[in-house]
């Protein structure tokens, strides 16, 4: 599905990502963790080709979206807008937007299609920004901290509605800090440190506790 070789990326004369590989198994939920500055964000914006690397290559089979942490949101304009503009670039048919089998519709967000962004909660906007990246049809979701900001309920109705989309094919590839999401959503582990890959196993009946050790041990090597 995606594969990462020997990627290299400096900002100046700080290297962020160092002679880095990844491969992501189609069909799994992926997690990218580490602390913070280890080079998470960066990895994900070269692997949707949003930046490039200073070597190495990168390879997908498939279509993806990408969700960035703070969306990409009209917030002056309506949840009806806002997919209206995404129906267009997608190339889909607007009348189809809200129908009973739409993402808009699976992920609970008819009632607000008429409000505006700014008005909707944390977890709202980011039912409204995977609704939208899943309008092209992606083979995989890539999101970056999806449950940043989230109080525990949007965090778990979040998760429940990425399981779904994950039960339809999709593979989906994350970065993420919270060892509860992780041990809920996941199956599939890389933990970064120093801008390369210092552990990747399938993740098996892991919980939260275990999840949370195994990251802090490796970070702080």
């Amino acid at each position: 599905m995606l594969n990462l070789s020997h990627i290299d990326k400096a900002y100046g004369s700080h290297p962020v990502l160092r002679d880095l590989n990844l491969q992501v198994p189609a069909g799994s939920c992926f997690c990218l963790a580490g602390a913070n500055s280890c080079g998470k964000t960066t990895l994900l914006s070269i692997a949707v080709g949003l930046q490039k690397p200073d070597r190495g290559q990168v390879t997908w089979s498939g279509r993806y979206s990408y969700v960035p942490q703070h969306g990409a949101l009209a917030e002056d304009l309506t949840v009806r807008d806002n997919l209206r503009l995404w129906y267009a670039a997608c190339g889909r048919d607007p009348r189809q937007m809200f129908s009973s089998n739409s993402a808009e519709a699976l992920f609970g967000l008819s009632p607000h299609k008429g409000k505006s962004v700014s008005s909707l909660s944390g977890g709202m906007k980011k039912r409204l920004s995977i609704a939208a990246a899943l309008l092209a049809e992606p083979d995989c979701l890539v999101m970056d901290e999806p449950f940043t900001a989230l109080d525990l309920v949007a965090k778990r109705e979040i998760s429940s509605l990425l399981r779904k989309i994950q039960q339809r094919g999709t593979t989906i590839l994350l970065a993420s800090h919270d060892p509860h999401e992780i041990a809920s959503l996941c199956d599939h582990i890389a933990v970064m440190r120093d801008g390369k890959i210092a552990l990747c196993q399938q993740l098996k009946d892991a919980d939260a506790e275990q999840i949370s050790r195994l990251i802090l041990s490796l970070a702080a090597r």
